[in-house]
């Protein structure tokens, strides 16, 4: 069955979904695509884009849609994904998947109504490489859990009013949560913020942060320390994961999905997607929302929420 797919919103995030689209279409597993934005200046100059919209709306309304990729600006992801989805349309959000926690129950509400799927754009839960590090820890091949540690420093400078906890540090608080979530509890305890000038940095303002977490199983047999460490306007780009346990130590640059480092030995992941195409083929296989994964978008919702509040 032919398989359509449109992205509304074609900026930084919208274009590289349209890039993995692309590949995804020339191997076959996607059909149609189509681009919308109000901005033409935004659109793709390809001539592999079957149709370009300047409102979602007039899309919707002529194209069968099989998952619409919703990459507009933070502000508008709540207001356009509750109405693509009383359409009962599958909808991908890009991250911040509602500024607020009533706006993520609405957007799962609205999803159960209609008997369709939604997901937010956390697309680390789909990378081989922290997949199997979660495997590692469910196994306790790793033994305990003592330290976590999630790192993404980027040469980007920090975008215009974009705070950082949204901008890069929700991803680790999200890939924390993936990781940990069902055995043990995690809680926020600390932040701190750095200015790229000598003046006082807050959450708002930061252009690099580390945000601290304790946690501990859920039999309290054991307790261990969680960190997300961000930054814009960094030297280098770094995308690194490293989880110490009692028993071992894995590691992994989630800039690459085919190798992973366990006990100082590198392996091989045999991941033949990336995270971005694993994310787009799981929506296209959910029908329905399952309850663990609204209750993943729920929790991370109300974990970054209560960082800012804690941080303010």
């Amino acid at each position: 069955m032919p398989i359509s797919i449109g992205v509304v919103g074609c900026g930084r995030w919208g274009s590289i979904h349209l890039q993995t689209l692309l590949r995804m279409k020339r191997e076959g597993t996607v059909n149609r695509i189509i681009a919308c934005d109000a901005d033409r200046t935004k659109l793709p100059p390809t001539t592999d884009i079957d149709a370009i919209y300047g409102g979602w709306e007039r899309m919707c309304d002529s194209e069968p849609l099989d998952l619409v990729i919703l990459a507009t600006p933070n502000r508008t992801h709540e207001k356009i994904g509750l109405a693509l989805l009383a359409r009962g349309v599958r909808v991908l959000i890009e991250k911040p998947f509602s500024t607020s926690i009533e706006g993520t129950q609405r957007l799962i509400q609205e999803a159960e109504k209609n008997n369709t799927y939604t997901v937010s754009g956390y697309l680390l839960r789909h990378h081989a490489g922290i997949q199997r590090v979660r495997q590692l820890i469910d196994e306790k091949t790793l033994g305990e859990v003592i330290q976590i540690t999630y790192t993404r420093y980027t040469n980007r400078p920090k975008p215009t009013e974009m705070p950082i906890l949204e901008g890069l540090g929700s991803h680790g608080v999200d890939t924390l949560d993936y990781l940990v979530a069902g055995e043990h509890h995690l809680t926020f305890s600390s932040g701190l913020f750095e200015h790229p000038t000598d003046k006082p940095a807050t959450i708002q303002t930061a252009s690099s942060a580390r945000f601290l977490f304790e946690g501990e199983s859920q039999l309290h047999t054991n307790r261990f320390s969680a960190t997300v460490e961000v930054g814009w306007g960094q030297s280098e780009e770094r995308r690194e994961l490293l989880v110490q346990g009692t028993k071992g130590k894995v590691s992994i640059d989630f800039g690459q999905h085919q190798r992973y480092t366990l006990d100082g030995v590198e392996r091989d992941l045999g991941a033949t997607k990336s995270p971005l195409e694993a994310q787009i083929l799981d929506a296209l296989a959910r029908p329905t929302l399952p309850a663990e994964m609204a209750e993943a978008l729920l929790r991370t919702t109300q974990r970054i929420e209560s960082i800012k509040h804690q941080c303010v």
